[in-house]
């Protein structure tokens, strides 16, 4: 089951990291404990929210509800501090304007909404792979640190370099959770992750009346 992100109530704090990259393992006889990595890195968020009003604060309890603890997923947005540029090295429009892929816009301006793709990829990538080239639109790339998704698994950019004129290549954490295509879309300017509650009970506040603006706390984990 998949619940709808309760898009109206706001984020007061929230980044993901990642968990889960090496494999606990006990010392030695010599007393040094190994590293030994792990290939079932997942992401995480502890995410803080606030809303107001009765229509932000019933979509959060039909959210809690349809969530059914840890039974369902969710698309978190990820939001970061510093995202990606356009070609002309100006803010992105998500940053300014409101997302309105798949409305119906036709009536107050005359255009067709549909998905602005920025960048793809330039090549097939295996399952597991952690190095992606990518073909550039409508931007100047990605730099390390950018967070990025394809579908709805999240990544990180770890390094980016430029072995062609037209071509970046980038490595990535954590690896493919499926193979991609050539031309598969990347999305940088509203990146997702799937993910649930990492508790049945995530989510819930006092509901004290003299209380204006509630901000309940849930911790995500990824939905693998």
């Amino acid at each position: 089951m998949e619940a709808a992100f309760p898009f109206m109530a706001g984020f007061r704090s929230g980044r993901p990291y990642l968990t889960g990259q090496t494999v606990d393992t006990p010392r030695s006889i010599s007393g040094v404990k190994s590293t030994v990595p792990s290939l079932s890195a997942r992401w995480m968020l502890d995410g803080q929210f606030v809303f107001h009003g009765a229509a932000a604060t019933l979509q959060w309890e039909a959210f809690i509800g349809q969530m059914n603890g840890r039974t369902a997923t969710t698309l978190v947005p990820i939001y970061q501090r510093y995202l990606p540029k356009d070609r002309d090295g100006k803010p992105l429009s998500s940053q300014n304007m409101a997302r309105l892929a798949g409305a119906q816009t036709w009536e107050a301006f005359g255009f067709e909404n549909r998905q602005i793709t920025r960048i793809e990829t330039g090549s097939a990538a295996a399952l597991r792979a952690t190095t992606l080239d990518l073909t550039l639109f409508d931007t100047t790339g990605l730099c390390p640190g950018h967070l990025f998704s394809i579908g709805d698994r999240l990544h990180q950019v770890l390094t980016h370099i430029q072995p062609t004129l037209a071509t970046h290549r980038i490595t990535f954490h954590p690896p493919l959770r499926e193979a991609v295509v050539a031309g598969t879309h990347i999305e940088i300017e509203t990146p997702v992750c799937r993910m649930r509650f990492v508790e049945d009970d995530e989510g819930q506040y006092d509901g004290a009346f003299d209380e204006t603006a509630p901000m309940p706390k849930i911790t995500f984990e990824e939905a693998i």
